[in-house]
């Protein structure tokens, strides 16, 4: 078993006309099977917290490190 934390993340504009990275929330997983079953939990739970219906109307794309699991 893993741990990874994974973040939303957002391409914004400056007042400047330069696009950054904004992260708008990251989530831990801290047991997960697989990666892909990390950012699949992630995923819902982000819609969940959000009140949205897909991840995506929130961020563009994501970020996942794997991480130490907590002892």
């Amino acid at each position: 078993m893993s741990a990874y934390r994974i973040k939303f993340m957002n391409d914004l504009t400056n007042s400047t006309g330069h696009v950054f990275h904004c992260c708008q929330e990251t989530i831990e997983i801290r047991v997960a099977k697989s990666k892909e079953r990390a950012v699949k939990a992630a995923k819902h739970r982000f819609a969940r917290r959000q009140a949205i219906p897909t991840w995506t109307g929130h961020a563009h794309m994501i970020e996942v490190e794997e991480i130490p699991p907590a002892s």
